[in-house]
């Protein structure tokens, strides 16, 4: 299983294939039965399956070749209802204001998604992560009747039809303690190791080192208008 993790990379390519039975309730039973905070259940899931359904939200989301070709897409979402539930069913208020509360969902989110992304790997699955979800939250919601439930993330999973190259990877761990200066020679190191990646690559955002790619990714995907109504919607239902 570690051999297949550390040569997991990215799939966007798939055969038109649908996952039996078995194997779908064997990946709900792992999104169930992935740890949450205090037993809290702060998350869900859905499973789509349904062509038409992944034709439509092909067409939501522009990562739209993948989807609509892979056997399956999970949408994770921060269950709100819920909590409007609990909140009439005891008569009583939680006290969803604060980061703590909205940060506790999406990391037991992230923890399901992955342990998600892992069960399909090991079955020889690809997958691929779909961020790109949070781009499209209304559209998302009203697609899939989540009502007040925000997606914050995706999981395609499906047959490969094409295996990419693994990518080199930044080295992020320490042992015992942080050392700032170590980072600083880590990211020089990098930036040429993947100077040489994208030689002679072709990538449709023209990525040509680590340090372009990474500033033009923060500003161009993960800030400003793109993430406005996700942004919005978290503040609003969240109170944060």
């Amino acid at each position: 299983m570690i051999d297949k993790m550390l040569k997991r990379t990215s799939c966007r390519d798939y055969k038109k294939s649908e996952l039996s039975k078995e194997v779908i309730q064997s990946f709900k039973d792992i999104v169930n039965s992935s740890p949450t905070s205090t037993n809290c259940h702060h998350f869900g899931c859905v499973f789509v399956t349904d062509n038409k359904l992944k034709k439509e939200l092909s067409e939501i989301i522009y990562s739209t070749e993948a989807i609509d070709k892979c056997s399956m897409i999970a949408i994770f979402y921060l269950e709100k209802n819920m909590f409007e539930y609990l909140e009439e069913k005891t008569n009583s208020k939680l006290d969803t204001n604060n980061l703590s509360f909205y940060s506790t969902c999406l990391f037991d989110a992230a923890i399901s998604c992955t342990m998600l992304n892992d069960a399909a790997i090991s079955l020889g699955y690809g997958t691929c992560y779909q961020g790109v979800v949070k781009s499209f939250p209304k559209e998302i919601m009203k697609k899939l009747n989540l009502n007040n439930n925000i997606p914050v993330m995706g999981l395609l999973i499906g047959e490969p039809n094409s295996i990419n190259e693994v990518k080199p990877k930044l080295n992020k761990v320490f042992e015992n303690e942080y050392d700032f200066e170590e980072v600083k020679k880590r990211v020089d190191e990098y930036d040429e190791i993947m100077k040489s990646y994208y030689s002679g690559k072709s990538n449709k955002y023209k990525f040509s080192d680590f340090v372009s790619s990474f500033m033009k990714t923060h500003n161009e995907f993960l800030s400003g208008d793109i993430l406005k109504e996700w942004t919005d919607l978290i503040k609003e239902k969240f109170k944060i």
